[in-house]
């Protein structure tokens, strides 16, 4: 009986890396892609795993920008001198990423100070509280 159940899970692993190769293909391509609720079905079928390993091992991520929740800033900052700040949360000193605009190769990673004052229990000092606006563009 266990013969017959390792077949099944190399027959759908098989099917669902065919298929998950196909519309992630497609999706480069800006083609037909394969539908949800197909993958989804696949994917409960036993193939989730197979569908996993394929997406990550065929296609590395690759973002145009990816949009960072708020890193207070730096907290303490010391104008012209400490402009990414002393401190930052999960950071530490000398922080890299505290606000603005940061490049990786085509990927473009903006980050935020954010606006809380009272949630931490370090002060800021010469560093405002900040709303990023953003307008998104098609690309041509």
């Amino acid at each position: 009986m266990h013969i017959y159940a390792l077949i099944y899970l190399a027959v759908i692993s098989l099917f669902a890396f065919i298929l998950t190769l196909h519309d992630k293909n497609a999706a480069r391509r800006n083609a037909w892609r394969v539908k949800e609720r197909i993958l989804l079905a696949v994917s409960a079928l036993g193939g989730s795993a197979a569908m996993l390993l394929t997406m990550l091992a065929v296609l590395p991520l690759k973002p145009d920008i990816v949009l960072s929740g708020h890193t207070h800033g730096g907290q303490w900052r010391i104008p012209f001198v400490l402009e990414n700040g002393l401190l930052s949360p999960n950071q530490g000193l000398f922080p890299k990423y505290t606000n603005g605009e940061y490049f990786f190769g085509y990927t473009e990673l903006i980050v935020s100070r954010g606006l809380a004052r009272e949630s931490t229990a370090v002060p800021r000092v010469f560093n405002s509280p900040e709303i990023v606006v953003i307008t998104l563009e098609k690309a041509v």
